[in-house]
């Protein structure tokens, strides 16, 4: 029996609004789902937005209540943590400052429950002084005879800076300047308002220094204001260690003499101490602070950022580029200090490197007299960035940046000479090229060196 024609159309349009239905509420589902989809990124977007609004305004909090920095900044603040909660918000911050080594960093740490409870951002600035290489002379000698002699192939690129002290002596007027062909740029004037205040301000590093030299000798992390607690582990070596073939992150490294740092190691932002430290073959150090209490030596490896600091002298020779500015600072030290034969101990070397960095030797106890070069820069190097010693300095290599020393020496067929730059290439760093530097320089404003001349 076959059904009625009837039947099966009132089947067939039955059907057909059943798919239609069904079809509608898929399309409306899909639609409601991209809807609250959308809706939940924009709620992300947006507590992402507020949470960063509010890390920023909680820096810059930070920044008002520790002071621009320079020699009236109070850095017993940076040893302390501060919890606020802004009125007008449910979000709540923690702000922490802490010191890194010869730096202070500010971390601003932001909570919020949108869209996800426990969510966080977290922004770090770093707390200190900013030079603009570009604004340093390419050299500077501030001894008050301010001799300068260009010899050899010696060239020199932008400009110069001969300290005539307070020109209250009949000398300091005649300030001797030969080979000025090989010469491009102004000479300045050191009697300028700006070069009142040059002497480097060491007394935060000698603070941080003898605190190591104390932390290494109890064998005590627990003091550590380098790092946050409980965020690091310990690794605590026999007297004289070897580390190779390693991949170390956020540890603390101790070994009371002698620490080898070997081929295959990667080491990244950890904190190495012993009192002589080599660093050798292919290892890589990234964003670490190496501390040695008298010798640090780098036969090799690759160096990205980071502080490496001896009390008596560093030595570097790498045929690897240095990168991210690391800080390379060599305490110095008197030897027999009181005695008839005591003698100043300490030295920064660099031979055959090439790269980017801040190369200080402080030897800040140097004799009155002494003439002996703690800073020396071997004819293989070819750096970018700032050269700076109280002392003596020997250059025979090449620099694109500034560098600043009592006076020049070296050594040529068995004799010594003072003031005389022979055969280095020296060229001032572009303006605009702003490097951060530790807080040892308050007589450094970046307005100090906006190329006033004579």
């Amino acid at each position: 029996m076959r059904p009625h024609p009837g039947h099966r159309q009132r089947g067939a349009a039955l059907a057909f609004v059943l798919g239609l239905i069904v079809i509608v509420g898929i399309l409306v589902g899909l639609t409601w789902r991209r809807i609250h989809s959308n809706n939940a990124i924009a709620a992300m977007n947006q507590g992402d937005a507020q949470a960063r609004l509010l890390a920023l305004s909680g820096l810059e909090y930070a920044l008002a209540k520790i002071g621009p920095p320079g020699p009236e900044q109070d850095l017993g603040y940076a040893s302390e943590d501060l919890e606020y909660r802004l009125d007008d918000s449910t979000h709540t911050f923690a702000l922490s400052v802490r010191t890194h080594g010869l730096f202070a960093r500010a971390r601003s740490v932001g909570k919020t429950a949108l869209p996800r409870p426990g969510r966080s951002r977290s922004y770090a600035a770093l707390i200190g002084q900013s030079l603009d290489l570009g604004k340093l002379p390419v050299l500077a000698l501030l001894n008050h005879e301010g001799n300068l002699v260009l010899a050899g192939t010696a060239q020199v690129t932008g400009p110069v800076l001969l300290w005539r002290g307070d020109v209250r002596k009949a000398t300091d007027y005649n300030v001797r300047w030969t080979g000025k062909t090989a010469h491009t740029g102004p000479l300045w004037d050191s009697t300028a308002a700006a070069w009142k205040s040059v002497p480097v301000d060491f007394r935060r590093a000698d603070a941080w220094m003898k605190a190591q030299a104390e932390m290494s000798a109890a064998r005590d992390f627990s003091k550590d204001g380098d790092y946050d607690s409980g965020m690091v582990r310990d690794l605590f070596l026999p007297d004289s260690a070897l580390i190779r073939d390693s991949v170390l992150i956020d540890t603390r490294i101790l070994a009371r003499r002698v620490l080898r740092i070997g081929a295959g190691t990667r080491l990244s932002g950890c904190k190495l101490m012993a009192d002589r430290i080599l660093i050798e073959g292919d290892a890589q150090l990234e964003r670490s602070l190496v501390f040695a209490g008298r010798t640090l030596r780098i036969d090799g490896g690759r160096i990205q950022g980071g502080q490496f600091l001896a009390g008596d002298t560093v030595h570097i020779e790498s045929v690897q580029s240095l990168q991210g500015y690391p800080l390379f600072y060599a305490q110095g030290r008197m030897s027999n200090r009181g005695k008839p034969d005591s003698a100043m101990v300490g030295s920064l070397e660099v031979e055959k490197v090439s790269g980017e960095g801040l190369f200080l030797s402080a030897c800040k106890d140097h004799p009155q007299y002494d003439q002996e070069v703690r800073l020396a820069i071997g004819p293989d190097a070819h750096l970018t960035g700032l050269l700076f010693t109280p002392c003596y300095a020997g250059m025979e290599g090449s620099l694109d940046g500034s560098l600043i020393c009592h006076n020049l020496k070296f050594a040529y067929k068995g004799t010594i000479w003072l003031g005389h730059l022979k055969d280095a290439r020296l060229r001032a760093a572009l303006k605009g090229a702003v490097v951060p530097a530790p807080l040892l320089f308050p007589g450094f404003p970046p307005e100090a060196f906006a190329g006033r001349g004579p």
